[in-house]
């Protein structure tokens, strides 16, 4: 799954680090922020969510942040999202939940990116796996085709 990730950031123009972090599982964000030892604003999350209708579409937030689905609804036009299942992740995106780049799903489905991700420039997404982490910009995202928008609720 790296190697997938370098393929992607090549393949995006995207600079990066990818960095593994064995002993953190990256499933939670509060974790990783916690055992790295950086304000859990640096950490995003990317998720994968389905409609009523069965489309699939990602959410990119700030680790602190809580997604608000109606907001997405709105703003992607997708009735009754839920979060969608392991299995669905892994379908859709070829990664598996907690190990999901955030660019990963670019040209895939459509990503809304929260606005408040672009208030913090240094960022720490997955790497492609939950043990691999991956330092960039976040200035990335105003180049890639994904929307910005306000889709968090604030601190969970």
């Amino acid at each position: 799954m790296i190697e997938k990730t370098r393929e992607i950031m090549k393949k995006l123009g995207i600079k990066g680090e990818i960095f593994a972090h064995p002993e953190i599982d990256g499933i939670h964000s509060e974790t990783v922020a916690k055992k790295l030892g950086v304000p859990l604003r640096r950490i995003i999350k990317c998720l994968i969510l389905k409609s009523k209708r069965g489309e699939s579409i990602a959410a990119v937030l700030l680790g602190e942040d809580k997604l608000d689905i109606n907001a997405l609804e709105i703003i992607s036009g997708c009735k009754k999202l839920s979060f969608a299942s392991e299995g669905l992740v892994l379908e859709k995106t070829g990664f598996r939940v907690g190990g999901i780049p955030p660019f990963a799903v670019i040209g895939k489905m459509p990503v809304f990116v929260d606005k408040k991700v672009l208030e913090v420039s240094k960022l720490i997404g997955s790497g492609g796996t939950r043990f691999h982490g991956l330092k960039f910009n976040s200035k990335v995202f105003n180049h890639l085709d994904c929307k910005i928008c306000d889709i968090s609720k604030g601190k969970e």
